[in-house]
């Protein structure tokens, strides 16, 4: 049932001054959260000029500050050092891109909910980047995929995007995107597992 465009978030991850080097598994979890606790109407514009005096804005992203400070926080708050992370960190090591698949299509189909991604690749230093992702259903080998770089108003958000597993090699395909909605055009080529609610309390 989750939409993108319609249980997601408005803004793009840009970074904040709070997590300046993105806020993209903030702002996913959050968007997982809202969503799965049924926590109210559509989040999609849901805190436009939240609680203030001012007209309502919903073409402006950049008037939405609870919503933004909320994923900034949730960003720099997440256990990234704790338990729930080291295991499925093991669990992505251990199994190939066949298991993290169906990792992704067993959850969907027990839970029915979203499932919360993690994508990596490595620059031509030997340096690893990430990038977190929401996985909102599963047909043809493909993972159809909310990013926060891509809200559904942007060019490249528009369309619905997806990460594809090719079952003849066993792999998933490369997916582009970036650390930030302002640095995108990178290929990831680890497509990870995380359990949502191991990487926050």
């Amino acid at each position: 049932g989750f939409e993108h465009g319609v249980d997601d978030w408005y803004f793009p991850n840009l970074g904040s001054y709070i997590a300046p080097g993105a806020h993209c598994a903030g702002q996913s979890l959050l968007a997982m959260y809202y969503y799965i606790e049924e926590l109210g109407p559509q989040l999609y514009g849901r805190y436009d000029n939240y609680d203030n005096r001012y007209k309502e804005t919903p073409n402006l992203w950049a008037d939405d500050e609870l919503g933004y400070r909320l994923a900034s926080m949730t960003q720099v708050l997440l256990d990234w050092d704790g338990h729930g992370r080291k295991f499925w960190s093991a669990f992505n090591e251990k199994y190939n891109d066949h298991v993290v698949y169906n990792a992704f299509a067993y959850s969907m189909m027990v839970t029915g909910q979203p499932q919360f991604v993690g994508i990596y690749g490595t620059d031509e230093d030997g340096k690893v980047f990430g990038h977190a992702l929401i996985a909102y259903k599963i047909e043809d080998n493909k993972l159809y995929i909310s990013d926060p770089n891509f809200p559904a108003w942007s060019k490249g958000g528009k369309e619905e995007r997806t990460i594809t597993y090719n079952p003849d090699t066993g792999k998933f395909d490369p997916y582009s995107s970036g650390a930030t909605a302002s640095d995108t055009g990178n290929q990831y080529d680890r497509v990870l597992y995380f359990g949502y609610k191991d990487l926050i309390d």
